[in-house]
């Protein structure tokens, strides 16, 4: 008998396995094994050995067959994306170039009254701070798109704000 517990694949796996065997079987004239193999099949309703081996392997050949079609995806991508940086177009290729995210933002980070003027990312935590000519500083943690504190007492417009290495 066959502990089906230890079986990784769905039956529609374990279906594919059993005729990828049998199609093996055909093709390197194993005969007496083909014949032996349909018997089991028709006696037991699926092909059930101890030694889920093969079927573990077979199961990582689909989950690899996956991750190779994901990459493929991602090269793509990124061809595309190399495609747009050669354009001769300026405007394409300052686009490919302007380092800002292609996909729609994470947060939108709303709290200056008037224009930003500078932001800086900390160099160690989840924290940015923006400037502007609202005379604020806002310190933001941008993981959440929270707004930490606001640090206020300039009286006019504020240039430029930024970090050391060290995130002082």
């Amino acid at each position: 008998t066959c502990d089906h517990a230890m079986v990784v694949l769905t039956d529609k796996q374990r279906g594919d396995l059993h005729e990828a065997v049998k199609e093996y079987c055909q093709q390197h004239s194993l005969h007496a094994t083909l014949d032996a193999l349909e018997k089991e099949l028709s006696t037991k309703g699926s092909f059930c050995t101890t030694d889920t081996a093969l079927e573990k392997k077979w199961s990582l050949n689909l989950r690899l067959q996956q991750k190779v079609l994901q990459l493929e995806a991602e090269v793509k991508r990124l061809q595309e994306e190399l495609a747009e940086i050669d354009d001769p177009d300026p405007a394409k290729r300052a686009k490919a170039t302007d380092g800002l995210p292609l996909d729609p933002a994470k947060h939108t980070l709303e709290g200056h009254r008037e224009s930003v003027l500078c932001v800086a990312f900390h160099p160690k935590v989840p924290v940015l701070a923006s400037c502007g000519e609202d005379a604020t500083i806002r310190i933001w943690d941008y993981e959440s798109g929270e707004n930490e504190r606001t640090l206020r007492g300039h009286t006019q417009s504020i240039n430029a704000v930024d970090f050391n290495a060290t995130g002082a």
